[in-house]
């Protein structure tokens, strides 16, 4: 029996990329961290060439040494390396050099030459904060680091594996910094089998290494484990071998790393293996290569047991640092059987892999010995190899019932028995705390049963404006937890560090000024802090930093103004994180600085920040409520000519708001007031509208009805900037004028989609050719844009325009009557400014629009189909079912594929008729289907629907018109679904007459209804007759002459019929029929048996009669 551990003597070498008590990322290029020496002209680092090593020789011993061991019934180790001592440190080997910043770097480059695969093995290791190490190849295609003090860990360490023969060392040390640290290269790893280039290895038919049996199936492949996978790592031992295994919750749900693999995995070295996540082809197919990213390093061994084979580890840290958290599996210590298992493993140290047994598994020992400690399971998809030996097995619940020992599953041997120690004795084990499960499991004695899987989120600080995000409003605040599952949003390079981990964010938005002090004084790891002026994500200003304040807390102290907002970074230094505490205090400094006319300026639209009314006086009376409150103020020197809103929405009492222009603050007379207005769910907010001219000065109050006073946004926007509030142009002819600069770029037009641009809306009453200019006074590189069909900015572009008159753009187009119109006003690529605008009509006959008659038809080239029309300019072209006299829209559908369609004009405007008919242009014949009112979901309606069977490769032309001459607009929908397949159904009855002289039967049988096929199974077995393999006959009529078919005089024989027909909507009343109008896929075959007795003198024909379906 074998061992499902496969070893690889060195793998420490081969897989040992973060052998430290946390991790590093190898980040991709916009997100890694770049070494000091990228930044500056510096010179080359000196290099040491160590002697060149023959790979094919090693390829061929380790092929030779592993077919010896085979014969002796060994697994031998992998060689994948070869070691050679050094000693290269800080002081006698590389080369000083001081940047242009006075900092300094130490570089040195080993060269193995012929190398497939570079590393590094250390025997002194001391960071000193705040130096940092880089380690890169010679092109730099793979950079690892920074590593910072945070990465220190006792004994020997590894760096990652680097593709090539060369890996250059980058030791930066700042300035001042006299205490350098210690670093120091024991070993330097020459590889042979090629980690990291899977082309390379594919090509050489000696480097196995990764390539798992065929006839393993890819995790992806597999929809049910999608969750389950997230908490299954490979194991490399560096001691030579490569496990699987999984982490397990615990009945607290703490986040404590438990990981549970096999006994047999351990050699007293684990305390340094490496636990690869998220390792995974892609896609199920084809199978690629995955990526090696998340590892974590090191593990306590906290118990383990020989009976069962189980080993419990505690990982360094619950996640890798990386943008991937590992999900934690559940668990079942019930003692029964589940109904079918399945497991998740690393098979030959490749990507991850799925097995399926569909059926219970059942209580075995192992190997003749421990009686009924193992489960043994036979696999029905997949099975396992060396290398997946303690991973998971689990039950159809989801929840782990035990690892991997060991067993007899191959590509050759599907169905031999694998055998996985279960969890359930585990759970008592050897009787103490080092032997048994249930110690780690249920910390806290709960006694219970299982355990459900947990996927680990963020938290709800973890990112601005997720659900649950804080914002704080008063002071003092306290906040605790975790930055374990945060994510890592920000590389930040602040307080003169680089910072690569897990941060959380809060926003400070306080109602008057204050001098506030954040501190993380208390926190258990090395914490930073940042503060930055401005919303969450949108920073400004830095308004303080800080890392080292209380030991290696942090605390910042700064000037915090009323109404401003501001975001606070709290993350760990470097790459650390952990459970924190923040506190925010601060003392009042007075009034808020715009509590007094004319209050801040605005000096950029769009606009937007937070303010208060608190602290504010009450210097300016609204015209629009005589009972106000306090206000605080805004001002704003327009340099635009254009229509502008300013609004309050968020908010937390009932606004007033108030624009005066004219004079000093604030302001000769009001150009407009506004106290509720509806904004998202409150209709307490308030907005106000006016045209904005160049130079002019506007004064914005923002005040609170009846003495309220509280927290509310302020916004200052372009008006027709959005969807929203489009400028509806009222009639023919308009100007208007505007200016794009201060507006968001909201809609991606078809020429420019990228440019800032303004809203106008349209709805033109009649049929009419029309134009929209901007010929006059356009002071940029302007474009202009008309669409329509559906909500705004419409489903169809009609007319866009660039350089008409110069730079400014005109476009011109026939406008349907009752038609919505939207204009977008933009720019060439970026460009924005001034514009003027006129609207006008066109004098003279429109042309018919597109789907006037079907030689112009609209096509519906796919379904689903959605569009939007009107119908009001057609012509009467043709003579429709419901209205004669009514204007029509032709659609043409060509049906590739049986299948049932339906047209719907549901949402339409006016009394519609609907007319589906077949043939092709000119001829509009014969009509299908007719539709005039029908229900849209409400009962009857004016709208209309029909459905229809569209045959394969058929042409039908679909007349939208209206009841009687009605017109207007009208949205069409079409959707499809494929025709039923024919249905297999058995016959009512099924006569056989037999001949005994020629060993012949004949075989007759009632009509089906609608069958256009019948199958004939003739078997010598009366439990297996409906089988492919049965098969002899397929005929259209319901009779059949079987020659020879009784030739078996040793055998009873069994025939059976079956029918297959096309479900219809209507059918006879009979068996058959019912049966086919109840959609019955597959019925019992009518079966007969005719029995060859000797003592029967058979001189005449025989007629027996079959059992009706099979009873």
């Amino acid at each position: 029996m074998k061992s499902s551990r496969i070893m690889w003597t060195l793998l420490v070498l081969l897989c040992a990329s973060y052998a430290f008590a946390q991790t590093q990322a190898f980040a991709p290029p916009d997100q890694q961290l770049l070494p000091p020496s990228s930044e500056y002209s510096v010179s080359a680092p000196q290099t040491v060439t160590l002697p060149a090593q023959d790979n094919r020789t090693f390829l061929l011993e380790d092929e030779a040494n592993y077919a010896l061991a085979q014969q002796q019934g060994v697994t031998p180790p992998a060689l994948i390396a070869r070691p050679q001592e050094v000693n290269y440190n800080l002081n006698n080997s590389g080369s000083w050099e001081m940047l242009p910043d006075g900092s300094r770097i130490w570089r040195l480059r080993i060269v193995s030459p012929n190398a497939t695969d570079t590393w590094l093995v250390y025997d002194q290791w001391r960071i000193v904060k705040p130096c940092e190490l880089f380690l890169y190849n010679d092109d730099r295609s793979m950079i690892y680091g920074p590593y910072t003090s945070v990465d220190n860990w006792d004994g020997t360490n590894v760096t990652p594996i680097i593709r090539g023969e060369a890996v250059t060392l980058e030791y930066h040390v700042p300035v001042d910094q006299s205490d350098v640290g210690e670093l120091s290269v024991l070993r330097v790893l020459h590889g042979y089998r090629h980690f990291h280039d899977v082309e390379a290895r594919d090509r050489d038919a000696l480097d196995a290494f990764g390539d798992a049996e065929a006839c393993h199936v890819n995790i992806n492949c597999f929809g049910y484990m999608q969750e389950e996978k997230r908490a299954v790592a490979l194991v490399a031992d560096p001691m030579g071998g490569v496990c699987s295994g999984t982490m397990l919750n615990n009945t607290l749900q703490n986040g404590d790393p438990l990981f549970l693999t096999a006994d047999h995995c351990l050699n007293g070295n684990q305390n340094n293996w490496l636990f690869y996540f998220n390792y995974e082809s892609p896609a199920c197919s084809p199978n690629t290569n995955g990526s090696l990213n998340h590892v974590v390093s090191n593990a306590t061994l906290l118990s383990n047991w020989l009976d069962s084979d189980f080993a419990l580890l505690r990982l360094s840290r619950p996640r890798p640092n990386s943008p991937f958290i590992p999900a934690f599996m559940g668990w079942d210590r019930w003692t029964g059987t589940p109904s079918s298992t399945y497991g998740i493993h690393h098979p030959i140290g490749d990507v991850k892999k799925g097995c399926e047994d569909y059926n219970p598994p059942t209580t075995s020992g192992w190997n003749g010995n421990f009686p009924n400690t193992h489960w043994a399971v036979q696999w029905d998809n997949g099975v396992t190899q060396g290398g997946s030996s303690g991973s998971p097995l689990i039950a159809n619940t989801g929840r782990v019932i035990g690892q991997l020992h060991g067993g007899l599953s191959s590509c050759s041997t599907p169905n031999a028995a694998d055998r996985y120690g279960k969890l359930s004795v585990s759970w008592d084990g050897g009787g103490n705390q080092s032997t048994r499960l249930r110690d780690w499991l249920d910390p806290n004695n709960s006694g219970s049963q299982v355990s459900n899987y947990w996927q680990p989120f963020g938290p709800p600080n973890d990112s601005c404006g997720q659900p649950g995000f804080t914002n704080i409003t008063t002071l003092p605040f306290s906040a605790s937890g975790s930055t374990l599952f945060a994510a890592n949003n920000f590389n930040t390079i602040a307080c003169n560090y680089t910072n690569t981990a897990p941060e959380v964010i809060y926003t400070l938005n306080l109602p008057c000024d204050h001098t506030v002090t954040v501190s993380t004084c208390g926190s258990n790891f090395d914490t930073e802090l940042f503060v930055f002026q401005g919303s969450c994500s949108q920073w400004f200003t830095q308004a303080g930093c800080n890392d080292d304040f209380c030991g290696t807390q942090s605390q910042v102290t700064f000037n915090a103004q009323g109404g401003v907002s501001y975001t606070i970074v709290l993350e760990g230094y470097a790459s650390s994180w952990g459970n924190f505490v923040l506190n925010v205090t601060g003392t009042a400094a007075g009034a808020q600085g715009n509590a007094q006319c004319p209050g801040y300026e605005i000096t950029e639209v769009p606009y937007f920040t937070y303010g208060a009314t608190d602290c504010g006086g009450d210097d300016v009376n609204p015209t629009c409520q005589s009972n106000d409150a306090q206000d605080v103020h805004w001002y704003w020197v327009s340099p635009y000519n254009q229509v502008m809103r300013a609004k309050t929405c968020y908010i937390n009492f009932d606004t007033i708001l108030q624009v005066r222009e004219g004079g000093a603050c604030p302001g000769t007379w009001a150009t407009g007031c506004s106290d509720d207005y509806l904004c998202g769910t409150s209709s307490l907010a308030s907005t106000v509208v006016f045209d904005a001219s160049v130079g002019q000065v506007y004064y914005i109050t923002m005040d609170g009805y009846n003495g309220a006073t509280g927290f509310s946004s302020l916004e200052l926007e372009v008006w027709n900037d959005a969807c929203a509030t489009p400028y509806v142009v009222p009639s023919l002819p308009f100007n208007d004028f505007g200016d794009t600069r201060p507006a968001r770029d909201d809609i991606a037009t078809y020429f420019n989609p990228a440019a800032k641009d303004v809203l106008f809306q349209y709805t033109s009453p009649i049929c009419q050719n029309m134009g929209v200019s901007m010929c006059f006074e356009t002071g940029y590189d302007s474009y202009v844009e008309v669409r329509t069909g559906g909500p705004c900015p419409g489903t169809t572009v009609v007319a866009f325009n660039d350089d008409y008159c110069g730079l400014a753009s005109q476009a011109t187009w026939a406008a349907e009557a009752n038609r919505t119109y939207y204009i977008v006003v933009s720019g060439f690529q970026d460009s924005a400014g001034p514009f003027s605008i006129q609207f006008y009509n066109i004098p003279g006959a429109i042309p018919a629009p597109a789907g006037d008659v079907c030689e112009t038809a609209l096509q519906i080239a796919t379904l689903p189909f959605t569009d939007y029309g009107n119908t009001c300019c057609m012509a009467d072209n043709y003579t429709p079912c419901v209205g004669p006299d009514s204007r029509e829209v032709v659609y043409n559908y060509y049906s590739t594929t049986c299948q049932d369609v339906t047209v719907s004009l549901c949402g339409s405007s006016y009394d519609t008729g609907l007319g589906i008919y077949g043939g092709t242009c000119p001829n509009i014949a014969p009509l299908i289907v007719c539709s005039d009112d029908d229900d849209c979901g409400g009962g009857l309606s004016y709208q209309s629907t029909a459905t229809f069977r569209a045959e394969p490769n058929t042409n039908y032309q679909i007349l939208v018109h209206g009841f009687s001459s009605n017109c207007g607009n009208y949205v069409i929908n079409a959707s499809g679904v494929p025709c039923p397949p024919p249905v297999a159904l058995a016959p009512d009855s099924l006569v056989i007459r037999v001949e005994p002289s020629t060993s012949s039967a004949q075989l007759f049988w009632s009509s089906a209804l609608n069958a256009n096929v019948y199958h004939i199974y003739r078997s010598t077995d009366q439990n297996d007759i409906v089988s492919p393999a049965n098969l002899i006959a397929d005929v259209a009529t319901n009779s059949f002459d079987c020659s020879g078919c009784l030739n078996e005089p040793s055998f009873e024989v069994f025939f059976a019929v079956t029918a297959e027909y096309v479900p219809v909507a209507a059918t006879a009343p009979n068996e058959s029929g019912n049966n086919a109008a109840l959609g019955l896929t597959k019925a019992d075959a009518v079966m007969s048996v005719v029995r060859e007795n000797p003592a029967l003198l058979m001189n005449n024909e025989v007629e027996e009669q079959a059992y009706k379906n099979g009873k």
